[in-house]
Protein backbone atom coordinates (compact mmCIF):
# COMPACT_ATOMS: atom_id res chain seq x y z
CA UNK A 1 0.00 0.00 0.00
CA UNK A 2 1.26 3.46 -0.90
CA UNK A 3 0.95 5.55 2.27
CA UNK A 4 -0.61 8.96 1.72
CA UNK A 5 -0.56 10.17 5.33
CA UNK A 6 1.56 8.96 8.24
CA UNK A 7 -0.18 9.76 11.52
CA UNK A 8 2.07 10.07 14.56
CA UNK A 9 0.44 9.44 17.94
CA UNK A 10 2.69 10.19 20.96
CA UNK A 11 1.48 8.62 24.21
CA UNK A 12 2.27 8.59 27.90
CA UNK A 13 -0.27 7.26 30.42
CA UNK A 14 -3.41 8.06 28.45
CA UNK A 15 -5.15 4.74 29.07
CA UNK A 16 -8.46 6.48 29.69
CA UNK A 17 -8.47 8.05 26.21
CA UNK A 18 -6.21 6.01 23.93
CA UNK A 19 -8.80 3.59 22.50
CA UNK A 20 -11.18 6.37 21.48
CA UNK A 21 -8.34 8.31 19.92
CA UNK A 22 -7.08 5.31 17.93
CA UNK A 23 -10.57 4.38 16.78
CA UNK A 24 -11.03 7.89 15.35
CA UNK A 25 -7.87 7.49 13.26
CA UNK A 26 -8.58 3.89 12.24
CA UNK A 27 -12.05 5.00 11.08
CA UNK A 28 -10.75 7.70 8.73
CA UNK A 29 -12.33 7.68 5.28
CA UNK A 30 -8.80 7.85 3.83
CA UNK A 31 -7.62 4.25 4.09
CA UNK A 32 -4.06 4.75 2.79
CA UNK A 33 -2.69 5.84 6.12
CA UNK A 34 -0.26 4.43 8.66
CA UNK A 35 -0.40 5.02 12.38
CA UNK A 36 2.91 5.32 14.21
CA UNK A 37 2.29 5.11 17.96
CA UNK A 38 5.29 6.28 20.00
CA UNK A 39 4.97 5.50 23.69
CA UNK A 40 7.27 7.06 26.29
CA UNK A 41 7.07 4.41 28.99
CA UNK A 42 3.41 4.33 30.00
CA UNK A 43 2.66 2.44 33.22
CA UNK A 44 -1.16 2.61 33.18
CA UNK A 45 -1.90 0.02 30.49
CA UNK A 46 -1.60 2.41 27.51
CA UNK A 47 1.18 0.38 25.88
CA UNK A 48 -0.76 -2.87 26.24
CA UNK A 49 -3.77 -1.30 24.51
CA UNK A 50 -1.51 -0.06 21.70
CA UNK A 51 -0.06 -3.57 21.25
CA UNK A 52 -3.55 -5.05 20.92
CA UNK A 53 -4.45 -2.57 18.19
CA UNK A 54 -1.11 -3.20 16.47
CA UNK A 55 -1.88 -6.93 16.31
CA UNK A 56 -5.33 -6.25 14.82
CA UNK A 57 -4.43 -3.67 12.12
CA UNK A 58 -1.29 -3.90 9.99
CA UNK A 59 -1.36 -0.14 9.43
CA UNK A 60 -0.39 0.41 13.07
CA UNK A 61 3.21 0.35 14.33
CA UNK A 62 4.19 0.79 17.97
CA UNK A 63 7.57 2.30 18.87
CA UNK A 64 8.90 2.76 22.39
CA UNK A 65 10.79 5.97 23.09
CA UNK A 66 13.99 5.76 25.12
CA UNK A 67 13.21 9.13 26.74
CA UNK A 68 10.22 10.80 28.36
CA UNK A 69 10.39 13.63 25.86
CA UNK A 70 7.56 14.67 23.57
CA UNK A 71 10.10 16.06 21.11
CA UNK A 72 11.99 12.77 21.07
CA UNK A 73 8.74 10.85 20.47
CA UNK A 74 7.79 13.09 17.57
CA UNK A 75 11.24 12.90 15.95
CA UNK A 76 11.23 9.11 16.24
CA UNK A 77 7.78 8.97 14.65
CA UNK A 78 8.75 11.25 11.79
CA UNK A 79 11.94 9.30 11.14
CA UNK A 80 9.83 6.14 10.80
CA UNK A 81 7.16 7.72 8.61
CA UNK A 82 6.73 6.61 4.99
CA UNK A 83 3.79 8.74 3.90
CA UNK A 84 3.69 11.65 1.47
CA UNK A 85 2.32 13.78 4.29
CA UNK A 86 2.59 13.60 8.07
CA UNK A 87 -0.18 14.27 10.58
CA UNK A 88 -0.16 14.42 14.38
CA UNK A 89 -2.87 13.35 16.84
CA UNK A 90 -2.44 13.87 20.58
CA UNK A 91 -3.66 10.71 22.24
CA UNK A 92 -6.19 12.30 24.58
CA UNK A 93 -7.85 13.98 21.56
CA UNK A 94 -9.73 12.54 18.59
CA UNK A 95 -10.48 13.50 14.99
CA UNK A 96 -13.55 13.58 12.77
CA UNK A 97 -13.89 10.88 10.06
CA UNK A 98 -13.08 12.88 6.90
CA UNK A 99 -10.12 14.85 8.22
CA UNK A 100 -7.21 13.23 6.41
CA UNK A 101 -9.04 12.53 3.16
CA UNK A 102 -10.04 16.17 2.83
CA UNK A 103 -6.73 17.66 3.98
CA UNK A 104 -4.78 15.30 1.71
CA UNK A 105 -6.93 16.28 -1.27
CA UNK A 106 -6.33 19.97 -0.56
CA UNK A 107 -2.61 19.34 -0.17
CA UNK A 108 -2.31 17.45 -3.45
CA UNK A 109 -4.51 19.82 -5.44
CA UNK A 110 -2.40 22.78 -4.32
CA UNK A 111 1.04 21.16 -3.94
CA UNK A 112 1.07 22.54 -0.40
CA UNK A 113 3.98 22.40 2.03
CA UNK A 114 1.35 22.06 4.72
CA UNK A 115 -2.41 22.33 5.12
CA UNK A 116 -3.92 23.53 8.41
CA UNK A 117 -7.59 23.63 9.41
CA UNK A 118 -9.78 25.18 12.07
CA UNK A 119 -10.40 23.01 15.14
CA UNK A 120 -12.68 22.39 18.10
CA UNK A 121 -11.87 22.46 21.78
CA UNK A 122 -14.11 20.25 23.87
CA UNK A 123 -14.95 18.93 27.28
CA UNK A 124 -16.93 15.87 28.32
CA UNK A 125 -17.54 12.44 26.84
CA UNK A 126 -20.07 10.81 24.50
CA UNK A 127 -23.42 12.57 24.45
CA UNK A 128 -22.15 15.08 27.00
CA UNK A 129 -19.44 16.54 24.78
CA UNK A 130 -19.47 20.31 24.58
CA UNK A 131 -17.33 21.88 21.91
CA UNK A 132 -16.31 25.36 20.79
CA UNK A 133 -15.02 26.25 17.34
CA UNK A 134 -11.61 27.90 17.09
CA UNK A 135 -10.79 29.55 13.78
CA UNK A 136 -7.24 30.06 12.60
CA UNK A 137 -8.24 33.57 11.56
CA UNK A 138 -11.29 35.77 11.59
CA UNK A 139 -10.37 37.04 8.12
CA UNK A 140 -11.67 35.12 5.10
CA UNK A 141 -8.78 36.19 2.88
CA UNK A 142 -6.40 33.79 4.60
CA UNK A 143 -8.46 30.72 3.72
CA UNK A 144 -8.58 28.51 0.62
CA UNK A 145 -5.56 29.99 -1.12
CA UNK A 146 -1.82 29.43 -1.26
CA UNK A 147 0.13 31.68 1.10
CA UNK A 148 3.84 32.41 1.26
CA UNK A 149 4.13 32.95 5.02
CA UNK A 150 7.26 35.10 4.70
CA UNK A 151 5.22 37.61 2.73
CA UNK A 152 2.17 37.26 5.00
CA UNK A 153 3.64 37.29 8.48
CA UNK A 154 0.26 38.02 10.06
CA UNK A 155 -0.09 34.22 9.94
CA UNK A 156 2.21 34.03 12.97
CA UNK A 157 -0.72 35.31 15.03
CA UNK A 158 -2.73 32.15 14.23
CA UNK A 159 -3.26 29.58 17.04
CA UNK A 160 0.02 27.80 17.67
CA UNK A 161 -0.79 24.11 17.27
CA UNK A 162 0.74 21.39 15.12
CA UNK A 163 -2.03 18.78 15.17
CA UNK A 164 -4.81 20.38 13.10
CA UNK A 165 -3.00 19.86 9.79
CA UNK A 166 -0.71 17.73 7.65
CA UNK A 167 2.84 18.44 6.47
CA UNK A 168 4.58 17.31 3.31
CA UNK A 169 7.27 14.92 4.50
CA UNK A 170 9.65 16.03 1.75
CA UNK A 171 9.24 19.64 2.99
CA UNK A 172 10.13 18.61 6.56
CA UNK A 173 13.19 16.65 5.43
CA UNK A 174 14.44 19.35 3.05
CA UNK A 175 14.37 22.00 5.76
CA UNK A 176 15.49 19.67 8.58
CA UNK A 177 12.40 20.59 10.61
CA UNK A 178 12.48 18.70 13.88
CA UNK A 179 11.22 18.95 17.44
CA UNK A 180 13.38 20.05 20.34
CA UNK A 181 14.14 16.99 22.48
CA UNK A 182 14.00 18.57 25.93
CA UNK A 183 12.57 16.47 28.79
CA UNK A 184 8.82 16.31 29.33
CA UNK A 185 6.19 17.75 27.03
CA UNK A 186 5.90 21.48 27.69
CA UNK A 187 6.19 23.79 24.65
CA UNK A 188 8.07 21.25 22.50
CA UNK A 189 5.71 21.66 19.56
CA UNK A 190 6.35 25.43 19.48
CA UNK A 191 9.68 25.16 17.67
CA UNK A 192 8.24 22.75 15.11
CA UNK A 193 5.26 25.08 14.51
CA UNK A 194 7.52 28.10 14.12
CA UNK A 195 9.84 26.34 11.66
CA UNK A 196 6.98 25.18 9.44
CA UNK A 197 5.76 28.78 9.16
CA UNK A 198 9.26 30.14 8.55
CA UNK A 199 10.03 27.77 5.68
CA UNK A 200 6.62 27.37 4.03
CA UNK A 201 6.24 28.94 0.61
CA UNK A 202 2.97 27.14 -0.07
CA UNK A 203 0.82 27.10 3.07
CA UNK A 204 -2.91 26.43 2.79
CA UNK A 205 -5.58 27.08 5.43
CA UNK A 206 -9.00 25.41 5.45
CA UNK A 207 -12.02 27.09 7.05
CA UNK A 208 -13.47 23.89 8.39
CA UNK A 209 -12.76 22.07 11.65
CA UNK A 210 -11.91 18.36 11.95
CA UNK A 211 -9.75 18.10 15.06
CA UNK A 212 -11.18 17.70 18.58
CA UNK A 213 -8.78 19.07 21.19
CA UNK A 214 -9.58 17.97 24.73
CA UNK A 215 -9.59 20.62 27.45
CA UNK A 216 -10.66 18.69 30.54
CA UNK A 217 -7.62 16.43 30.88
CA UNK A 218 -5.64 17.76 33.89
CA UNK A 219 -3.54 20.65 32.58
CA UNK A 220 0.24 20.49 32.50
CA UNK A 221 0.77 23.85 34.16
CA UNK A 222 3.87 25.74 35.22
CA UNK A 223 3.71 25.06 38.95
CA UNK A 224 7.05 23.30 39.43
CA UNK A 225 10.52 24.77 39.17
CA UNK A 226 11.41 22.31 36.43
CA UNK A 227 8.75 23.79 34.11
CA UNK A 228 9.33 27.50 34.74
CA UNK A 229 11.80 27.92 31.89
CA UNK A 230 10.23 25.58 29.33
CA UNK A 231 9.04 28.47 27.14
CA UNK A 232 12.41 30.23 27.47
CA UNK A 233 14.29 27.09 26.46
CA UNK A 234 12.02 26.48 23.46
CA UNK A 235 12.42 30.03 22.19
CA UNK A 236 16.18 29.78 22.64
CA UNK A 237 16.00 26.70 20.42
CA UNK A 238 14.10 28.70 17.78
CA UNK A 239 16.51 31.63 18.11
CA UNK A 240 19.51 29.38 17.49
CA UNK A 241 17.87 28.01 14.33
CA UNK A 242 17.10 31.49 12.98
CA UNK A 243 20.52 32.89 13.88
CA UNK A 244 22.31 30.21 11.85
CA UNK A 245 21.13 32.01 8.70
CA UNK A 246 21.54 35.80 8.75
CA UNK A 247 19.03 36.34 5.95
CA UNK A 248 16.48 34.13 7.71
CA UNK A 249 17.01 35.98 10.98
CA UNK A 250 16.56 39.37 9.34
CA UNK A 251 13.31 38.26 7.71
CA UNK A 252 11.72 36.85 10.85
CA UNK A 253 13.40 38.56 13.82
CA UNK A 254 10.51 40.94 14.55
CA UNK A 255 7.78 38.30 14.44
CA UNK A 256 9.99 36.04 16.54
CA UNK A 257 10.29 38.72 19.23
CA UNK A 258 6.52 39.26 19.42
CA UNK A 259 5.85 35.52 19.64
CA UNK A 260 8.54 35.12 22.30
CA UNK A 261 7.06 37.97 24.36
CA UNK A 262 3.59 36.41 24.29
CA UNK A 263 5.01 33.07 25.44
CA UNK A 264 6.98 34.65 28.28
CA UNK A 265 3.96 36.68 29.45
CA UNK A 266 1.79 33.55 29.34
CA UNK A 267 4.32 31.61 31.41
CA UNK A 268 4.61 34.41 33.93
CA UNK A 269 0.86 34.48 34.42
CA UNK A 270 0.60 30.73 35.04
CA UNK A 271 3.60 30.00 37.23
CA UNK A 272 3.55 29.86 41.02
CA UNK A 273 4.29 33.12 42.82
CA UNK A 274 7.56 31.87 44.30
CA UNK A 275 9.22 31.66 40.88
CA UNK A 276 8.07 34.95 39.38
CA UNK A 277 10.84 37.30 40.60
CA UNK A 278 13.54 35.01 39.19
CA UNK A 279 11.66 34.53 35.92
CA UNK A 280 11.11 38.28 35.44
CA UNK A 281 14.87 38.79 35.78
CA UNK A 282 15.42 36.19 33.03
CA UNK A 283 12.65 37.87 30.99
CA UNK A 284 14.50 41.19 31.14
CA UNK A 285 17.87 39.64 30.30
CA UNK A 286 16.60 37.72 27.28
CA UNK A 287 14.81 40.71 25.77
CA UNK A 288 17.77 43.03 26.31
CA UNK A 289 19.66 40.50 24.19
CA UNK A 290 16.95 40.65 21.52
CA UNK A 291 17.16 44.44 21.61
CA UNK A 292 20.91 44.23 20.96
CA UNK A 293 20.21 41.85 18.07
CA UNK A 294 17.79 44.35 16.49
CA UNK A 295 14.72 42.17 16.97
CA UNK A 296 12.51 44.64 18.88
CA UNK A 297 10.33 46.97 16.85
CA UNK A 298 7.72 49.07 18.63
CA UNK A 299 5.29 49.02 15.70
CA UNK A 300 4.99 45.22 15.95
CA UNK A 301 3.57 45.29 19.50
CA UNK A 302 0.31 46.49 20.98
CA UNK A 303 0.94 49.73 22.88
CA UNK A 304 0.24 48.10 26.25
CA UNK A 305 2.56 45.18 25.50
CA UNK A 306 5.32 47.54 24.39
CA UNK A 307 5.04 49.58 27.58
CA UNK A 308 5.09 46.41 29.66
CA UNK A 309 8.14 45.05 27.83
CA UNK A 310 10.05 48.32 28.23
CA UNK A 311 9.16 48.33 31.94
CA UNK A 312 10.46 44.79 32.38
CA UNK A 313 13.69 45.43 30.50
CA UNK A 314 14.41 48.72 32.30
CA UNK A 315 13.73 47.55 35.84
CA UNK A 316 12.61 43.96 36.40
CA UNK A 317 12.61 44.40 40.18
CA UNK A 318 10.13 47.29 39.95
CA UNK A 319 8.00 45.32 37.49
CA UNK A 320 7.88 42.42 39.94
CA UNK A 321 6.72 44.76 42.69
CA UNK A 322 4.14 46.18 40.24
CA UNK A 323 2.97 42.65 39.43
CA UNK A 324 2.51 41.95 43.13
CA UNK A 325 0.63 45.20 43.61
CA UNK A 326 -1.84 44.19 40.90
CA UNK A 327 -2.57 41.01 42.83
CA UNK A 328 -2.92 42.93 46.07
CA UNK A 329 -5.37 45.39 44.51
CA UNK A 330 -7.34 42.44 43.16
CA UNK A 331 -7.43 40.86 46.61
CA UNK A 332 -8.48 44.14 48.19
CA UNK A 333 -11.51 44.20 45.92
CA UNK A 334 -12.21 40.48 46.21
CA UNK A 335 -12.40 40.41 50.00
CA UNK A 336 -15.34 42.87 49.90
CA UNK A 337 -17.63 40.51 47.93
CA UNK A 338 -19.00 37.03 48.42
CA UNK A 339 -19.54 36.61 44.66
CA UNK A 340 -16.93 37.25 41.96
CA UNK A 341 -17.45 37.14 38.19
CA UNK A 342 -14.36 37.06 35.98
CA UNK A 343 -15.13 38.79 32.69
CA UNK A 344 -12.88 37.13 30.13
CA UNK A 345 -12.09 33.44 29.63
CA UNK A 346 -8.83 33.89 27.73
CA UNK A 347 -5.24 34.02 28.98
CA UNK A 348 -5.82 37.05 31.26
CA UNK A 349 -9.01 35.55 32.66
CA UNK A 350 -7.32 32.25 33.43
CA UNK A 351 -4.40 34.06 35.05
CA UNK A 352 -6.87 36.03 37.18
CA UNK A 353 -8.56 32.78 38.20
CA UNK A 354 -5.19 31.41 39.32
CA UNK A 355 -4.38 34.61 41.22
CA UNK A 356 -7.74 34.50 43.03
CA UNK A 357 -7.28 30.82 43.79
CA UNK A 358 -3.82 31.44 45.27
CA UNK A 359 -5.28 34.27 47.34
CA UNK A 360 -7.92 31.97 48.83
CA UNK A 361 -10.89 33.30 46.83
CA UNK A 362 -11.60 30.25 44.67
CA UNK A 363 -14.86 29.55 46.50
CA UNK A 364 -16.24 33.01 45.72
CA UNK A 365 -15.90 32.75 41.93
CA UNK A 366 -19.38 32.39 40.43
CA UNK A 367 -18.37 32.01 36.80
CA UNK A 368 -16.45 33.39 33.87
CA UNK A 369 -18.41 35.84 31.71
CA UNK A 370 -18.01 36.54 27.99
CA UNK A 371 -19.72 38.72 25.42
CA UNK A 372 -20.61 35.84 23.12
CA UNK A 373 -20.50 32.04 23.13
CA UNK A 374 -18.54 31.50 19.88
CA UNK A 375 -14.90 30.63 20.48
CA UNK A 376 -15.34 30.05 24.21
CA UNK A 377 -15.65 26.85 26.19
CA UNK A 378 -18.58 26.11 28.45
CA UNK A 379 -16.30 25.48 31.42
CA UNK A 380 -12.78 26.05 32.65
CA UNK A 381 -11.54 24.27 35.78
CA UNK A 382 -15.17 23.30 36.50
CA UNK A 383 -16.20 26.97 36.45
CA UNK A 384 -18.98 27.76 33.97
CA UNK A 385 -18.46 30.26 31.16
CA UNK A 386 -21.65 32.29 30.75
CA UNK A 387 -22.74 35.10 28.44
CA UNK A 388 -22.84 38.31 30.46
CA UNK A 389 -26.44 39.07 29.45
CA UNK A 390 -27.50 35.97 31.40
CA UNK A 391 -26.01 37.30 34.65
CA UNK A 392 -28.15 40.36 35.24
CA UNK A 393 -29.32 38.97 38.58
CA UNK A 394 -25.80 39.61 39.90
CA UNK A 395 -25.69 43.28 38.91
CA UNK A 396 -25.84 44.76 42.40
CA UNK A 397 -24.24 42.24 44.72
CA UNK A 398 -21.19 40.87 42.88
CA UNK A 399 -17.73 42.02 41.84
CA UNK A 400 -17.03 41.82 38.10
CA UNK A 401 -13.29 41.67 37.41
CA UNK A 402 -12.53 42.74 33.83
CA UNK A 403 -9.75 40.33 32.90
CA UNK A 404 -8.97 41.15 29.28
CA UNK A 405 -6.23 43.03 27.44
CA UNK A 406 -5.95 46.62 28.63
CA UNK A 407 -6.95 48.19 25.31
CA UNK A 408 -10.37 46.44 25.52
CA UNK A 409 -11.11 47.27 29.14
CA UNK A 410 -12.80 50.65 28.78
CA UNK A 411 -15.22 49.40 26.13
CA UNK A 412 -16.21 46.44 28.33
CA UNK A 413 -16.46 48.61 31.46
CA UNK A 414 -18.84 50.97 29.64
CA UNK A 415 -20.99 48.05 28.51
CA UNK A 416 -21.16 46.47 31.96
CA UNK A 417 -22.14 49.74 33.56
CA UNK A 418 -24.79 50.28 30.89
CA UNK A 419 -26.21 46.85 31.83
CA UNK A 420 -26.42 48.00 35.43
CA UNK A 421 -23.43 46.22 36.99
CA UNK A 422 -22.42 48.38 39.94
CA UNK A 423 -19.14 46.84 41.08
CA UNK A 424 -16.78 46.71 38.10
CA UNK A 425 -13.00 46.36 38.56
CA UNK A 426 -10.72 46.59 35.50
CA UNK A 427 -7.38 44.93 36.29
CA UNK A 428 -4.62 47.59 36.44
CA UNK A 429 -2.10 47.65 33.62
Amino acid sequence: MSVKVSVILPSLNVGRYIAGCLESVIGQSLREIEMICVDAGSTDGTLEILRRYEAADDRIRVICSDKKSYGRQMNMGMAAAKGEYVGIVETDDFILPGMYEELYRKAKDNDADFVKADFYRFTGEGENIRRALYRLSGKARYYDCIIDVEKTQECFSFPMNTWSGIYKREFLIKNNIRHNETPGASYQDTGFWFQTFVYAKRAYFVDRAYYMNRRDNPDSSVFSKSKVYCASDEYRYILNILRRDEALWNRFRHVYAVSCYQAYKGSLGRMAQEYRAEFIARFAEDFRELERLGALKKECFHDTDWRTLCFIMKNPQDYYRHFILIRESLYEQARRFERIIIFGAGMVGKRTFQDLKEGGYRGRIVCFAVSQRQGNLNKYKDISVIIIDELLAYRKNSLVVIAVSAFLQQEIKDRLEALGFENVFPLPE
